[in-house]
């Protein structure tokens, strides 16, 4: 194998390694998560619920939308859904998330933090 084809490889097999060891760039404390950062609440199901839930869930992060359509009940989802229709106390304008996180922190429905793997610097 010449020189062009050793480096073509190097560069066709860059990713693959990138991937498998975890290479990915470092996130911050307060960088917003991937969609992939919690895969299995993609999945989640949120067919059960109504047309206007639906919508709802699929504007949240995947941990808040597998709270939303998995754990939370009927009035719960009408609770979060209200607490973006109107502003807080102080004015600022609700998201759905921070709606959803409120209405599970206010039910003791948030999921435990994992704790170990790599500390972020």
């Amino acid at each position: 194998m010449g020189n062009i084809g050793k480096w073509a490889l190097v560069f066709l097999c860059a990713p693959i390694f990138s991937v498998l060891c975890n290479a990915a760039p470092k996130r911050t404390a307060d960088a917003t998560p991937a969609p992939s950062a919690a895969p299995n609440s993609q999945l989640v199901d949120c067919s059960s619920l109504t047309a206007d839930e639906q919508q709802f869930a699929y504007g949240l992060l995947p941990e808040n939308r597998a709270m939303f359509c998995g754990k939370f009940t009927d009035v719960q989802r009408a609770a979060a859904m209200q607490l973006t229709s109107q502003p807080d106390p102080t004015g600022a304008v609700v998201t759905p998330d921070q709606a959803v996180t409120k209405v599970a922190m206010a039910n003791n429905l948030m999921p435990m933090k994992k704790s170990g793997g790599c500390p972020v610097k």
